[in-house]
C-alpha cells in the first residue's frame, strides 16, 4: 500500500514539475514576444522623430542654398554666397548621417517582420 501511495506521488510530483516548465515557457514566450512588439514600436518611434529631424535639415540646406543663390550675383555679397553654399553641404551631409540611421533600423524593423509574420495581420 505504501509503495503505492508513493508511486501516486511521485507521479504527480512530476506532472506538476511539467506544468511548471510549461507554464514558465509559456511565460518566456510572452515575455520574448512583448518584447519584439516593443523593439518595434520603439523602432517606429525613433524612425518617425529621425525622419522629421531629416526633413528639417533639408529644409534648413534648401534655405542656405536660395540665400546662396541669390548672394552670389550680389557685388559684396560673395564671401556671404560661399558661407550659405558651405552651411547647405553641412545641412545635406548631417541628412545623410540621419539617413544612414534610418536605414539601419528599416532593415532591423524588416527582418522582426519577416520573424514575426503574425504582425501583418494586426
Amino acid at each position: 500500500m505504501n509503495v503505492q501511495r508513493y508511486l501516486i506521488l511521485f507521479a504527480a510530483c512530476i506532472a506538476g514539475a511539467g506544468s511548471l516548465f510549461w507554464t514558465s515557457k509559456q511565460f518566456a514566450q510572452e515575455e520574448t514576444q512583448l518584447d519584439w512588439r516593443a523593439e518595434l514600436q520603439q523602432i517606429n518611434a525613433e524612425l518617425k522623430e529621425l525622419r522629421d529631424e531629416k526633413n528639417r535639415y533639408l529644409a534648413a540646406a534648401r534655405r542656405y542654398e536660395d540665400q546662396g543663390m541669390r548672394w552670389q550675383f550680389q557685388q559684396n555679397q560673395k564671401q556671404e554666397a560661399k558661407r550659405a553654399f558651405e552651411m547647405a553641404d553641412i545641412k545635406r551631409e548631417a541628412a545623410n548621417r540621419l539617413q544612414a540611421r534610418i536605414d539601419v533600423l528599416n532593415a532591423r524593423k524588416a527582418q522582426i517582420l519577416q520573424e514575426h509574420p503574425e504582425v501583418n495581420d494586426l
